[in-house]
């Protein structure tokens, strides 16, 4: 009977971090903070890794733009949430996935988010007043070698403002400064077909508030982006990200990013203090 209740426990601690989660990170287009906890990592401890429970929970303030595009920023508290459960099952951020081909250099699987796109209410009525939430699917695939990582998540929008698709790929290296301090600078690039950047950067006909603009499929979003993590002790550390992104082709094109409420280049950070477990 006792594992059956740790087990039931233990799902609704999922479902929590799931909520939790998708509510933290449903503002910005940026939703993960640093390295993603899919990718194979030599730098996990061997005690931590003795746990089919593992991952860190923090707790913090972050600044973004009201929305991708957006020349607003809000600074808001923010979780940073990152899960892993037998190390296979993760929830980071706003999205869930589960590696079912685990290798040394790679690891592979579905992933699902629940995009809740623009916050702002003023965009948020230029579609015919159409919500921008979306719940998608896909998949992922992470590879590390030493402290270098690639990853890549395709997704697809299977309900709610789209039925596009979007791909995100980054790559970053992690520097070991001293025994308690990392460094981890990252790029990446972000892509989308004209469903999906059309939901995100288009104005539709109706519009009282921009010029009617049509979107492509294409690379949207070029970012680079520093995540520090600076060790207090066994279970606890303070970590800091900063990232600066270009928006690129309709993006940028785009009369909301091109009118007073808009800009190009986008920043994003945060800081806070977090718990290992």
């Amino acid at each position: 009977m006792e594992p059956v209740r740790s087990t039931l426990w233990h799902v609704c601690v999922l479902v929590v971090l799931v909520f939790l989660s998708t509510s933290a990170y449903g503002q910005t287009a940026s939703t993960t903070i640093g390295k993603p906890n899919y990718i194979e990592s030599v730098e996990l401890e061997t005690e931590r890794k003795k746990d089919r429970w593992g991952g860190q929970i923090g707790f913090g303030l972050g600044l973004a733009p009201q929305f991708i595009g957006s020349s607003r920023y809000d600074v808001q508290a923010t979780l940073d949430i990152n899960v892993t459960w037998n190390d296979t099952v993760f929830i980071e951020g706003d999205r869930a996935g589960v590696a079912l081909y685990k290798s040394r250099f790679l690891r592979a699987g579905p992933i699902a988010r629940w995009n809740l796109g623009r916050a702002n209410d003023l965009v948020a009525d230029i579609n015919s007043g159409e919500t921008l939430d979306t719940f998608e699917l896909g998949a992922f695939a992470g590879t590390s070698f030493y402290k270098l990582f690639l990853s890549a998540e395709a997704y697809w929008g299977v309900s709610g403002a789209h039925r596009g698709s979007n791909i995100e790929a980054e790559m970053g290296y992690t520097f070991e400064l001293n025994s308690g301090l990392r460094v981890t600078p990252i790029v990446g690039a972000n892509w989308g077909s004209q469903k999906f950047n059309q939901v995100f950067f288009g104005v539709e006909e109706d519009s009282v508030l921009f010029e009617p603009f049509r979107a492509k499929a294409g690379i949207y979003e070029l970012y680079a982006e520093a995540a520090v993590e600076q060790r207090l002790g066994k279970n606890w550390l303070i970590k800091g990200t900063v990232r600066l992104s270009d928006l690129k082709n309709s993006a940028a094109d785009s009369t909301i990013t091109r009118s007073e409420v808009g800009e190009r280049v986008q920043f994003s950070s945060f800081f806070g203090v977090v718990w290992l477990f």
